[in-house]
């Protein structure tokens, strides 16, 4: 599995993500916290949450990622694509993008990886200039590596 978030321009980022079978990719204006969100999420995950959601707002639309707890080890992974933001539409509604299983130490790993990949690409206070209503989330960064260290 291998997860990539880049900003795109100012308030703009793309995440690729490939899953071994296909490559996808999904944006983020800066309406949401999407690398934020996404760093909480995976601690969520590391610490064994049954259920962990949080979207990437579009404009207009949404992506809506949710992991379900399958057992200690591994998560039901999906990606769901709305057409409306903020529109509290039930799963159903979405389109699956994205669907697999995975481990929870290799979700997390991923995760990190793509936050120190952005920190190292463009620094906190550059990646602040860009995302414009957000902080580079380190705070997270620093929790999901004491996660993950033995």
């Amino acid at each position: 599995m291998k997860l990539r978030y880049n900003l795109v321009g100012t308030g703009w980022s793309e995440t690729t993500v490939e899953d071994g079978k296909r490559v996808i990719k999904v944006s983020a204006s800066y309406l949401s916290d999407a690398l934020g969100d996404l760093a909480r999420g995976a601690i969520a995950v590391q610490r064994g949450s049954p259920e962990v959601r949080f979207a990437f707002a579009e404009e207009p639309g949404e992506y809506r990622w949710v992991l379900k707890k399958i057992d200690a080890e591994s998560y039901d992974w999906r990606i769901l694509e709305f057409t409306k933001l903020w529109g509290n539409e039930p799963d159903e509604v979405g389109s699956v993008i994205l669907e697999c299983s995975i481990p929870r130490v290799a979700f997390a790993k991923t995760v990190l990886q793509a936050l120190e990949d952005v920190r190292h690409q463009e620094g906190e206070t550059e990646y602040k200039k860009k995302w414009v209503q957000h902080d580079f989330p380190s705070k997270e960064l620093t929790e999901l590596r004491s996660l993950i260290a033995p």
